[in-house]
Formats: structure tokens, C-alpha cells, sequence
């Protein structure tokens, strides 16, 4: 892959001129191109697409050019028969050979209309633009497009197919569901990878923390504990195994576990705190109850204390609701903790306690993020020390900042490994490919 830059900025022969006292100068515009490029700013015949576009990478070829020195090098290449500019204009015969010869050229629309021949839709797909309603529907419509630019040219693969889309994250999802659902010998399957994704979303661990992180706005429904006990690192700190979450979920379910810590967080939520019926401590107290009765048909009062006993709790398994109701335990000691502001001194040690009592690593790749989240919380608070901030903060700042953190060099992960690459619009992944697609 070769830059080349818009020859009517840089020319071959550039004039170089001193800078306004006090100040920097910007790169020089070329001699006899005045009108469409100024001060370092596009005139207003300049395309705005051009305009908009590229002012990083043209302050950067500007500093490459004027610490360029041609002629310690200009003799070697011309013994040798080597060209030391390689770029070769492309094709101009379809709509998108044609918009690049206009970026190339600063060629404006008035020009363009009158430069090139009109547009066949029907013969000229190099640019297209497809409107689906749903992003599903659109993961879909490629999908399709794909298989049939696969079927009409056998040199094609996937690894030259690049989708680029404003948010890898949001996609992910709808990728997985459309692409992932054939298998490896299925006539339909396509190879596909996602890049730019950030670990909060799909690593376990950081799912499960930016879950306790949202308790005080969190209802804290029997699914949401169900999801927490799916994550292996939270499952180990609390003692609870794999073939445990069946006969737990039956038990949540049987002693009607809906929603709510207790009557206190429903009444924080702004919803009716005074009936404790079908909150974590209501049906807790009910397994707890069986274990120790049986169940309410065996006793002579129905009720103990007006809770109704849990009879399936009972024999060994019921060593099972200790893990339960110290988790519940947490959770709720945890919602007490982060309903209050902080300052960052404050909060560090209190998100330090939080991991250590939720989880516990047994695979590298668990230790490698929660030494990650520690570096993130130390890091943290030396910032906020260096600049002398005391000031409280709430849990969402404190939740984005940390987070954040973890997330923070998303270019190191695998980049075009040989199958369609989903990656998103941001610097360093607008690599050349046969075919591009972008999603809105």
C-alpha cells in the first residue's frame, strides 16, 4: 500500500517561507496553487468530503516532506533503476475509480459532472447504498451480498472483505446471530472475526463487575443473580460449582424470587418498599425456614412468622443456600456502599475490597484483568493526587473512569487474520481492501 499525497498540495517542488514572529508556521501551499488551498485550510471549491477529511494525515506528510533529503538517496535508486515515487493512478471507469481521482485531484463537483460520463446503475456496483430497517436486517443483507460476490468471483476470499461500523460492540450481537449460525461445513458459512470489541462487554468478569456497579439503579432480579453465578471467577469466591446453578435456579424459582434485595431497595428504587413478599431476603428466609421445619404441610402452623416454609430445601443440599444468602449478603452490603459519593481516595479502597470479595481468579487471563483493575484504580488515584482533587464523585463517573481504563489500547487486539474483518470507523483501520462496507 502506497500514500499519495493530493498532488496539487505538495507538488514535487515546494517553497518554503519563515514564519510570522512568535509563531509556528503551518506547512507552505504549493506555487500556483493558491485558490483551493490556503493557510493550511481547503477553499471553498475544494470538495467538502476532501475539505472534512485528512487533516491528520496531512500535517503528517507535510513533517515527513520537509525532513525529506532526495538527494542522498535520488543517485542510489537512478544506478539502480528504482522509482522513488511508486504510486499508480487508479482506474477511472467506474464510480469509485472516479471518486478517487476527484480526492486525488481536489477536483470539485461542478468539475466532476463535467469530467466523467453518467453513472449505469445497473452495470456499475462499486459504490452502493443499501437501506435495511433493522441493524439485524443489515448483518442479513451482507450477508447475502457476500455469498454472491463469492459466487460471481472465485479469486475473491475473505480475507480481503472489511466491514467498518460506528460502534463494534452494538453490531456484535446481530454478527454473531447471522454469521455464527452455520457451521464450518455448511455452503453458506463465512469466516468472520470482530475487532475493536471492548473487553467490558464480552469478558465475564468485567460484565459481571459493570453489573455490581450499577446496584443502586439495579433491581436486582432473580435473572441478574443468575447471570452474576455464570461467571466462573464470582462462582469460585462464593463456593458455588457449575452443576450447583440447576438445582439453585429450580430453588429460586420455587421459593418465588422475583425482584428487589428487600423492602429497604425497593423503597430506594421509588417503587413500593413496605411488602417484602418475593424480594432476595423474602425467599431466602423461606429456603431457610424449609430447612429447618420442612415444609408447610408438615408443621402444625402454615406460617412461621408469616413466612411460608420451602420444604425442597432439605439433606445435604441444603448446605447450598449458606453460599446463596452470603451472596445476597454482598450484594446487599455493596448497595449500601456505592449509593454514597466519594472522593477518588475514598472510592479506590472500596473497589479494591469490591474484587477481592466477588471474585477470584483461576486462569491467566482472570488474573491478567483484575491486575489490570487494580492498575487502573492505582493510576487513578495517583492522577487525582498529582492534581490535588478531593472533590466527591458519583458512582457513574467512578463506574465510566475505571472501566474505561481497561479498555484503553483497543488497536492491540487481532486485526485482519484471514477472515471478513468487522472493525470499527477509528484511525489505524482504514487498510485498503478488494471490498468495503459501512454501516450506519
Amino acid at each position: 500500500m502506497y500514500h499519495e499525497p493530493v498532488p496539487a498540495l505538495l507538488g514535487r517542488h515546494r517553497r518554503r517561507q519563515g514564519p510570522p514572529a512568535g509563531r509556528v508556521p503551518a506547512p507552505a501551499p504549493p506555487r500556483g496553487y493558491p485558490r483551493r488551498y490556503r493557510h493550511g485550510r481547503p477553499a471553498p471549491a475544494c470538495p467538502p468530503l476532501l475539505a472534512a477529511w485528512g487533516k491528520q494525515g496531512r500535517d503528517y506528510l507535510h513533517l515527513l516532506d520537509e525532513r525529506d533529503e532526495k538527494d542522498a538517496y535520488a543517485g542510489l535508486f537512478d544506478r539502480h533503476g528504482l522509482r522513488i515515487d511508486l504510486f499508480e493512478p487508479g482506474a477511472t471507469h467506474t464510480l469509485l475509480g472516479q471518486l478517487q481521482d476527484d480526492i486525488l485531484q481536489l477536483r470539485p463537483a461542478h468539475e466532476s459532472l463535467n469530467e466523467w460520463p453518467a453513472v449505469d446503475p445497473a452495470n456499475d456496483t462499486s459504490i452502493q447504498f443499501t437501506i435495511a430497517h433493522s441493524p439485524q436486517r443489515e448483518v442479513e443483507i451482507l450477508h447475502d451480498q457476500l455469498l454472491a460476490a463469492f459466487a460471481a468471483d472465485p479469486a475473491l476470499q475473505p480475507r480481503d472483505i472489511i466491514v467498518m461500523v460506528p460502534d463494534a460492540d452494538t453490531f456484535a450481537p446481530y454478527v454473531h446471530a447471522v454469521f455464527g449460525q452455520f457451521g464450518y461445513s455448511h455452503p453458506r458459512y463465512i469466516p468472520y472475526e470482530l475487532a475493536d470489541q471492548r473487553q467490558r462487554h464480552h469478558a465475564p468478569l468485567l460484565v459481571a463487575l459493570e453489573t455490581l456497579l450499577n446496584l443502586p439503579q439495579l433491581r436486582v432480579t432473580a435473572s441478574d443473580v443468575l447471570d452474576l453465578l455464570d461467571v466462573p471467577a464470582l462462582r469460585r469466591r462464593f463456593g458455588i460449582s457449575e452443576a450447583d446453578l440447576a438445582m439453585l435456579r429450580r430453588w429460586i424459582g420455587g421459593a418465588n424470587i422475583r425482584w428487589g434485595l428487600h423492602g429497604e431497595h425497593r423503597d430506594a428504587l421509588s417503587l413500593p418498599g413496605d411488602d417484602e413478599r418475593n424480594s432476595w431476603r423474602f425467599g431466602l428466609d423461606r429456603m431457610l425456614a424449609g430447612f429447618a421445619f420442612g415444609d408447610a404441610d408438615d408443621v402444625d402452623e402454615a406460617d412461621w412468622e408469616d413466612i411460608a416454609p420451602y420444604g425442597e430445601v432439605s439433606g445435604l443440599d441444603a448446605a447450598l443456600v449458606g453460599p446463596l444468602y452470603q451472596l445476597a449478603d454482598t450484594l446487599d452490603h455493596y448497595w449500601r456502599e456505592l449509593s454514597t459519593t466519594r472522593s477518588v481516595r475514598d472510592w479506590v479502597p472500596l473497589l479494591s475490597r469490591l474484587l477481592e470479595d466477588v471474585f477470584q481468579a483461576d486462569s491467566r487471563q482472570e488474573e491478567r484483568l483484575l491486575l489490570a483493575l487494580e492498575a487502573g484504580l492505582e493510576s487513578w488515584l495517583d492522577e487525582a493526587d498529582g492534581a490535588e482533587f478531593g472533590e466527591p464523585l458519583p458512582l457513574n463517573i467512578v463506574r465510566e473512569t475505571w472501566l474505561a481504563r481497561v479498555d484503553e489500547n483497543p488497536l492491540s487486539q487481532r486485526f485482519l487474520g484471514g477472515a471478513v474483518t468487522f472493525a470499527t470507523l477509528m484511525p489505524m483501520r482504514a487498510i485498503p481492501s478488494s471490498t468495503s462496507t459501512c454501516w450506519a
